[in-house]
This record gives structure tokens, C-alpha cells and sequence, in this order.
């Protein structure tokens, strides 16, 4: 078990420190842009609001068992992933990422990391923040630097339309390259990131929703990392949301917890042997 959780929590980092059919060209007339204007929109209308969201579930990593996980949001503030151990149910790792810090916790071997968002210049070029986590969890559009997708940001994206009813926008920089593929029912199949510099590719398919208010949130995802020197393959199931959740308070490591580098935290957990 002990394999399962180092493999997790190592998926997690590379997250941070990085985080079908056949396609035919849209027509270009009105009728055909209409359509998939509209099926855009009610992507981005399937997005509910809420102060504080929560979540319960399981995160399997390269298809090993799954763990018990918590996830708990306060809207565009905080984003906190809990791992907890299977039957006992004790927590034993955990994210925390607010608009100022990344948080990643092992409290198996007493062990943390706690780094300031400027840290990271990836994040801070291109606009990544706590508000992103949130919605590639969500199964929701954004755009970094200019946050999550709003009606008025279809022309921003270049659309085709798939034999099977769904529709994919493409939105190419100069450091990324950002695609959604979104169904018939207007919610995000898939999101891929692509990052060429740092030969990061991520894709994130989500397989079943809630339906949630006027909106829907994911049941089952899908999320695959590949770097120049690993691959990951997370599954993720997770139960109604609880939009009336209360926050959980910051991680503060006790005098039991060693601060550590993160680069030095994830070598140490990848090399952990069963």
C-alpha cells in the first residue's frame, strides 16, 4: 500500500510542478457556426456556482487499487486534495494549493513542502493559479491568464466539429498549446495540454457526470501525464458534490514534520520500495 500512496503523491507533484472520432473542419456559415456557438455556450452555462464545494472518492494511480480521497474548494481561494488510507481511513498525504503557496504533505514519513506560487514561473508566465486546479478537477474550460471560459471567449478558440456530434477548440500560444472537446450535451469530454518546451503532455478525459442544479459536475475521470522521463495514469470517481461544504483548515506542520525541496520530496517518495 505504502507503494500506492508514494506513486500517488509523486503524480500529484508532477502535477504542480508542470500541472474520438474522426474530425472534419466546421463549415463557415452561419448556420453550422451557430450550432457550435451554442453547444460552447452550454458548456460554459453547465458551470454552477458555490462557496465552499466538497467531494469524496477514490484516485487510483497506473491501475492500482483505489485510494479513499477528500477534495475540498473554496471557490477561485483554495484547492485541498486529501489521500486517505484505504479501510483504516487515516489521512495520509495531502495538496493544498491557495493563491500564494503550494502545499504537498506526506504524513507518513512526517514530511513536507510548503513553496510560494512565484516560485514556480511556469505558473506565473502563463497565468496559472488555484482557479485552473479547480477547473480542470470540474471538467470546466479556461484560459490562463484570463481565467475560466465565458461566453464571449468562443472566438478565441479555432473549432471543428466531430462525426460524433461533439466539438473541439483549439487555442495555440507560444508556450502551449490548449484544446477542449467538449459533447452534445455540452460537457468537457476532454482536456489536453501540451507543453513543448517542457515536453509535457497531459491529457484529462472525464467519462461520466452529476448533474448538479443547473449544472453537472464529473463522476469518473481520466487524467495521463507524460514527461521526458515519466508517464502517469490517474483514475479518478467521485461522488455528488456537497456545494454547502465548510473549508478545512490550512496545513501547519507540527514539530514531528521535516520541511524538505519539493524536487527532493518527490525523488524521495518515487524511490520508496514496497
Amino acid at each position: 500500500m505504502k507503494k500506492i500512496v508514494s506513486l500517488t503523491l509523486s503524480a500529484l507533484m508532477i502535477l504542480v510542478m508542470t500541472s474520438c472520432g474522426s474530425q472534419r473542419a466546421a463549415l463557415d456559415n452561419n448556420v453550422s457556426r451557430r450550432a457550435i456557438q451554442e453547444q460552447y455556450g452550454a458548456c460554459v452555462q453547465n458551470a454552477f456556482n458555490y462557496d465552499c464545494l466538497q467531494l469524496k472518492g477514490k484516485v487510483s494511480l497506473q491501475g492500482k487499487t483505489g485510494l479513499p480521497m477528500r477534495m475540498n474548494m473554496e471557490e477561485k481561494e483554495t484547492f485541498k486534495l486529501q489521500i486517505n488510507a484505504p479501510l483504516l481511513g487515516f489521512e495520509v498525504g495531502r495538496l493544498e494549493v491557495d493563491k500564494d503557496s503550494v502545499t504537498l504533505v506526506d504524513k507518513m514519513d512526517k514530511l513536507y513542502t510548503r513553496q510560494a506560487i512565484s516560485d514556480f514561473a511556469f505558473f506565473t508566465d502563463n497565468g496559472i493559479d488555484v482557479r485552473t486546479l479547480q477547473c480542470v478537477f470540474m471538467g470546466r474550460m479556461c484560459l490562463p491568464k484570463q481565467g475560466e471560459c465565458q461566453v464571449k471567449d468562443f472566438s478565441k478558440f479555432v473549432w471543428t466539429k466531430n462525426d460524433d456530434g461533439s466539438i473541439e477548440g483549439v487555442r495555440s500560444e507560444e508556450k502551449y498549446n490548449l484544446s477542449y472537446r467538449i459533447n452534445e450535451k455540452g460537457q468537457v469530454q476532454q482536456t489536453h495540454l501540451v507543453i513543448p518546451d517542457k515536453q509535457v503532455d497531459v491529457v484529462w478525459n472525464y467519462t461520466e457526470w452529476y448533474n448538479v442544479g443547473v449544472g453537472c459536475s464529473p463522476a469518473k475521470s481520466h487524467l495521463s501525464v507524460k514527461t521526458s522521463s515519466s508517464s502517469y495514469e490517474v483514475d479518478f470517481s467521485y461522488n455528488q458534490p456537497n456545494i454547502d461544504a465548510q473549508p478545512w483548515p490550512r496545513f501547519e506542520p507540527s514539530e514531528k514534520f521535516k520541511a524538505m525541496d519539493p524536487f527532493e520530496l518527490l525523488e524521495k517518495v518515487k524511490n520508496i520500495k514496497p
